[in-house]
């Protein structure tokens, strides 16, 4: 579960470019933003869950992620991804 959930956050990673706009975040930059998603990530790779508070509320609507992702033409494909962080953080809280 762990590693899908890094996967799940290496795609949003990956739809945050230098070019994006981070208005609707609480980042000065995108690379911030894919700096604060590397912390998280390295933090599960030691099987460290204490962040998934955290990226809860990163994925939550009108979060940073999902505003993100409107400003800046993906939110279909965050809305699926999202879908899944769900039933993985719903998995691993259980």
């Amino acid at each position: 579960m762990i590693n899908e959930l890094i996967k799940i956050i290496e795609l949003i990673k990956d739809n945050i470019s230098d070019c994006s706009d981070v208005i609707w975040t609480k980042y000065e930059t995108a690379k911030e933003f894919r700096d604060d998603l590397d912390r998280y990530m390295a933090r599960l790779k030691l099987n460290d869950k204490s962040c998934l508070e955290e990226l809860n509320v990163l994925f939550a609507p009108t979060g940073y992620l999902q505003e993100h992702s409107i400003s800046n033409g993906w939110s279909d494909e965050y809305v699926r991804l999202a879908a899944q962080f769900d039933k993985i953080y719903c998995s691993l809280k259980n």
